[in-house]
């Protein structure tokens, strides 16, 4: 990546309620990126080199007005106001904006929202992946079909009682250099709290609503194949996805390349709760963050059903458990530091899990432990030791996660694992 830019900030002048504040900037950026597989992987055709770049010029300006200040239960209130315009030379211009509102009621609580849009331009992986195979489950619609899935499936030439529910297939999987923008709308309403009584403690609780157009999403082989045969002219870019074997009428191959398809919407709450306090001459800093979900609904393109996601695991997504959380506790000297950390990832159910196998149905909640310690000798040279996993905590057991029975976007693969660092200043 190469970036050029220009920033300046400071205050425009002086108004009853404080200072204008302002932010203007400008920006030229170029990305380019490669992967070169070695030449075995090459000759076997299991993936395809990657090569692409794209640049971008954007300019933006920022203004937070105070509006009133030092009245009753107003010591600040305050409008942020924001613009950025985005010029792609592969995905095109767009304008995104940002309006917030803040109001300090007194030195302990304050109220704060915003509402503003988001622009995202296919990176170079989305845009130019070479395609490589992956084994994934797919479920075949044809299979005891009824109704118009029958229909439309015996119309194609495809009998309906052929093939062993859940098959492993072949999917390519890659970049699409036809792939376009997404867009997305957001709105966050919160408070932050720091009482007076509790010296060193602070609260934030956050509520978040995002809605994405035309997101970039791979559609898993499963829907693709059933999309196709509930409406095969609307959803005919499905059906071309994928290749049947003549005599035997199994799925041969399916291309699982990213689409500007879904729609996604979701919502939830953050909270974050930070105390900072003496504990035995030690100072010591106590931290959660946790994560609610409260619904992310997918719809694979406008017009097919909505997918509420929340408490699933997916195919190829990861998990969407309701619960997430992370708590970490440090101690701290002038010479030395130590922090536990605990990450926690709620239960969920897989998406394709089977009364057959009810074991790798759906996962209990899983919590990971790491430990780290930083000494500093001077200013300039820090020592770092940490272990990950320290209780070796292996990945829960999966029925239809590909070839790995697992979810390898969620959970952590590798086991205890640990390093040291070594850090000089210059």
């Amino acid at each position: 990546m190469r970036t050029w830019s220009v920033n300046m900030n400071g205050y425009l002048l002086e108004l009853p309620a404080g200072g204008l504040g302002f932010a203007v900037g400008a920006e030229s950026r170029t990305e380019k990126g490669w992967r070169d597989p070695d030449s075995t992987v090459l000759r076997n055709g299991l993936e395809d080199p990657i090569s692409g770049s794209y640049s971008v010029n954007e300019i933006f300006g920022e203004l937070s007005v105070p509006l009133l200040a030092d009245k009753q239960f107003v010591k600040q209130l305050s409008v942020e106001l924001a613009a950025r315009y985005s010029d792609y030379n592969t995905a095109g211009a767009e304008t995104t904006y940002k309006m917030g509102l803040s109001w300090n009621v007194n030195d302990e609580l304050m109220l704060r929202t915003v509402h503003s849009t988001a622009f995202r331009a296919p990176v170079i992986t989305e845009l130019f992946g070479g395609t490589n195979g992956e084994n994934l489950r797919t479920i075949d619609p044809c299979e005891n079909a009824t109704g118009t899935i029958a229909a439309n499936c015996l119309a194609a030439g495809v009998p309906v009682n052929f093939v062993q529910d859940g098959n492993t297939i072949l999917t390519s999987v890659g970049g699409n250099p036809k792939l376009e923008p997404e867009t997305a709308t957001t709105t966050t309403m919160g408070i932050v709290w720091q009482p007076a009584f509790l010296e060193g403690f602070s609260a934030t609780v956050d509520y978040f609503n995002i809605e994405i157009d035309d997101s970039i999403t791979s559609v898993n082989g499963s829907d693709m194949l059933r999309l196709c045969y509930e409406d095969p002219i609307g959803n005919a870019k499905f059906c071309d996805t994928f290749d049947r074997h003549p005599v035997t009428h199994q799925v041969s191959e399916l291309n699982q390349r990213p689409v500007n398809a879904a729609v996604e919407k979701v919502s939830g709450v953050d909270l974050n709760a930070m105390y900072k306090f003496t504990l035995f001459g030690l100072s010591s800093r106590a931290s959660l963050d946790v994560t609610r979900l409260l619904t992310h609904e997918s719809t694979p393109f406008r017009g097919q059903p909505t997918i509420d996601k929340v408490g699933d695991i997916t195919e190829d997504q990861g998990s969407y458990t309701e619960w997430r959380s992370n708590f970490s506790y440090s101690v701290m000297t002038d010479v030395w530091s130590a922090t536990y950390s605990l990450r926690y990832i709620g239960s969920a159910d897989d998406v394709n899990g089977s009364d057959l196998d009810p074991l790798g149905k759906s996962v209990g909640s899983v919590t990971y432990s790491d430990v780290s310690a930083s000494w500093y000798f001077n200013d300039d040279l820090t020592f770092s030791a940490g272990v990950d996993n320290i209780f070796d905590k292996n990945a829960p057991y999966l029925t239809s996660w590909n070839d790995a029975n697992t979810d390898v976007m969620t959970y952590d693969l590798l086991g205890r694992r640990g390093y040291v660092r070594a850090t000089y200043k210059f």
